[in-house]
């Protein structure tokens, strides 16, 4: 089993976005003594309702390529982490569509 680069950036960009909200919510849910941890099981399961599927071989190296390996410990994972790693990628992902679909300036104007 390869890692698709392609369909996880694909992910980032058109999912993680719109389901960021239910997703830490899902695994707040998981969380009820809130710890901050999940079992990567029940993890990677919930990433695979929002439609990423990821093999679990697969998951270090996922981790790894959002700087967050130190999340994992042992079957858990801190998901507070992996969140903020998403959270920053769709800022960035954010910022550079705006850079690359300029809006026209009179989108700037702040209406009081």
């Amino acid at each position: 089993e390869h890692f698709d680069e392609n369909q996880i950036q694909k992910w980032f960009k058109e999912k993680l976005p719109q389901c960021f909200d239910q997703l830490e919510n899902q695994f707040k849910d998981f969380d009820p003594f809130k710890t901050g941890q999940i079992s990567s099981q029940i993890f990677l399961e919930q990433l695979k309702l929002f439609g990423l599927k990821l093999e679990e071989k697969l998951f270090e190296y996922f981790l790894k390529r959002l700087n967050v390996l130190s999340a994992l410990n042992d079957q858990l994972i801190k998901y507070e982490e992996v969140l903020n790693a998403f959270k920053q990628i769709v800022t960035s992902n954010k910022k550079k569509s705006k850079e690359e679909n300029p809006l026209p300036k009179e989108d700037f104007i702040q209406s009081s």
